[in-house]
């Protein structure tokens, strides 16, 4: 599960973090599949330092893709949700940066289309919110 977290500011500004492979993705982890959203916010924690978060209710969407790694197939799924906060991130060891862009800003740098139309479900969803 992962989470598409979000700051309004001037503009609407989305998390990203900088994975070990130098791809810019979303907050998300390994968890139990009946303890997504507890797992999703310990993961958070985690990864950026966060405790105050609001998670938006209504808005629960699932990728999956299939990638190889380390010459073994592994299929994918996972559930992101969509939450909001307005702390300052700390980052953990596991990304080596983390960035807040606007919308324009995430799809130049996103590498995956599975993102990109997430952040796209993502901002029309607060958008009509």
């Amino acid at each position: 599960a992962g989470a598409i977290i979000f700051r309004k500011n001037k503009d609407l500004e989305f998390l990203l973090l900088k994975n070990e492979f130098g791809h810019w993705e979303f907050v998300k982890g390994h968890f139990p599949l009946s303890n997504l959203e507890t797992g999703a916010r310990q993961e958070i924690m985690e990864e950026t330092g966060v405790k105050e978060i609001r998670f938006i209710d209504g808005f629960l969407q699932k990728i999956f893709y299939v990638k190889e790694f380390e010459k073994e197939i592994a299929r994918k799924t996972i559930y992101f949700f969509l939450m909001e906060t307005n702390e300052n991130i700390i980052l953990s060891p596991e990304h080596s940066a983390y960035c807040w862009a606007n919308h324009n800003e995430c799809l130049s740098l996103l590498s995956f289309p599975e993102q990109k139309e997430l952040l796209q479900k993502a901002r029309k969803f607060i958008e009509k919110g």
